[in-house]
């Protein structure tokens, strides 16, 4: 059996230190945006956002999903539990 090798981009809006950062523009586009789109450009695998269920990462999501990237939503603060 083989398995391709995919990307997971990690990201949420709470953040104590930059609050929003993943939105933050950035020559006119979210930040997150630019990665995904980068991300996806590099034709590494399928990538994935993880980010929590919470509503204010509901922006998040929204984003992903119209750029064309799956959206897995997990616990707030168990970042290992999103990524697996």
């Amino acid at each position: 059996m083989t398995r391709r090798a995919g990307i997971i981009l990690q990201a949420r809006m709470a953040s104590a230190r930059l609050p929003c950062k993943a939105v933050a523009a950035l020559a006119g586009r979210p930040l997150i945006a630019h990665c995904l789109d980068r991300l996806q450009a590099s034709g590494a695998g399928e990538v994935v956002l993880a980010t929590t269920d919470r509503p204010e990462d509901d922006a998040l999501a929204m984003l992903a999903v119209r750029g064309g990237v799956r959206v897995f939503r997990g616990h707030p603060t168990d970042v290992l539990q999103r990524y697996l």
